[in-house]
């Protein structure tokens, strides 16, 4: 897991991975929710090519989006995330390390829309 860089190098300054144990976020931020989109679910292509290098597996079932947004059409928008064919469930609240994440996060923060995924590798 330490070397999970290797799997998912976009560029930006932003960072667009964040992990802890076995718990990994992948981020992507853009004004074009659809643009962020592909961006994530190449994200999530790479990072399904690396498990399946070290034999290691997602736990989809365990495997959510969230996306932050100033723009409530862009909110009400499901996303087409897939790891590996599979969909992607939506969630309107995440919980990572104790700090709970919803829409209301990104309230007056910032005019970039930011589609986020978050899963556990068991």
């Amino acid at each position: 897991m330490n070397n999970i860089g290797e799997a998912v190098r976009t560029r930006t300054r932003l960072p667009t991975r964040l992990s802890y144990a076995d718990h990994i976020v992948l981020l992507q931020q853009d004004t074009d929710i659809d643009k962020a989109t592909g961006a994530i679910n190449r994200d999530l292509a790479s990072l399904k090519r690396f498990c399946e290098r070290w034999k290691m597996q997602i736990n989809t079932s365990k495997t959510a989006y969230i996306t932050f947004s100033l723009s409530n059409p862009v909110l009400r928008k499901n996303l087409d995330t897939l790891m590996g064919g599979e969909s992607l469930k939506r969630d309107e609240l995440q919980k990572n390390l104790g700090v709970s994440l919803d829409h209301d996060y990104v309230s007056g923060a910032t005019s970039k829309t930011w589609p986020i995924v978050c899963g556990s590798v068991p």
